[in-house]
């Protein structure tokens, strides 16, 4: 499962076989994002994040290249905006921020 979508790294709220839930909140995820940089040697100014709710704003805070996919951008955020959240749009907005 966690190779479905080709990602290297992901996070979410878990299930466990015994079903248990593991849940990862709003405020985990730039925690998560920042750590994940510094184990990888990266500058939050590299890191890109795509998000769709308010519980995204955190995250969506912290790193340089921030992504809205929701309908309308919220307001106070300052993020690329694509109201459809086509990836196949958003990616090679990603994609070259990052200079790829």
């Amino acid at each position: 499962m966690s190779n479905q979508f080709g990602a290297d790294y992901f996070v979410g709220t878990r299930l466990s076989l015994g079903g248990d839930i593991t849940d990862f909140w709003p405020s985990d995820k730039p925690v998560w994002l920042r750590s994940l940089a510094d184990r990888l040697g990266t500058h939050m100014s590299d890191v890109s994040a795509v998000g769709d709710s308010s519980g995204d704003f955190d995250m969506l805070r912290t790193v340089w290249h921030p992504y809205w996919v929701g309908h309308d951008l919220a307001v106070g955020l300052t993020a690329v905006h694509h109201p459809d959240g086509d990836t196949k749009r958003i990616a090679p907005d990603i994609m070259a921020a990052a200079g790829v």
